[in-house]
């Protein structure tokens, strides 16, 4: 019998150093969700909308999904505060 405790899994690194997938309003080309993912994963924005482009037209998915992550996703700049 081992033991009691938790069994020892190592650990991952996370993708882009931990940061969150955001929005980006620089490069956006509707809402920047395309642009967001790209820059998470290090890729071109071009390659993630021909990714959606793909699934909307094969599957009809694309556009779901990419509504779905527009509502989802969090700004990269959310904009100016008002003074308190």
């Amino acid at each position: 019998m081992r033991g009691r405790g938790r069994s020892r899994r190592p650990r991952r690194r996370p993708v882009n150093g931990g940061k969150p997938v955001l929005r980006k309003s620089s490069d956006r080309a509707i809402a920047g969700v395309c642009a967001g993912i790209a820059e998470f994963l290090g890729w071109q924005p071009v390659q993630i909308r021909a990714i959606f482009i793909a699934c909307t037209v094969i599957w009809g998915a694309g556009l779901w999904v990419y509504l779905i992550l527009w509502i989802a996703m969090p700004p990269a700049d959310p904009g100016p505060r008002a003074p308190a």
